[in-house]
């Protein structure tokens, strides 16, 4: 729990980069959306598995994870 505040933070307070505003906004955009938060855990949920530690390989079968991502850089 301490390691997911820290994150959180680190993404609430580091607004000078480019990434931490893009981040936040796809967590906005998925916030609006419990659809596709529904579909996005089912897919990470059946991508990842058991697995610890995600990989590239991970990354390359979340489609949907793709399309969201795209989408709201669009």
């Amino acid at each position: 729990m301490d390691n997911i505040y820290t994150l959180l933070m680190s993404l609430l307070t580091d607004g000078l980069s480019t990434t931490v505003p893009t981040l936040l906004f796809n967590i906005y955009c998925l916030s609006k959306s419990p659809q596709s938060q529904d579909k996005l855990y089912q897919e990470i949920q059946d991508v990842i598995k058991d697995d610890p530690e995600i990989t590239t390989e991970h990354l390359k079968q979340m489609h949907f994870l793709k399309a969201f991502i795209k989408e709201t850089l669009r």
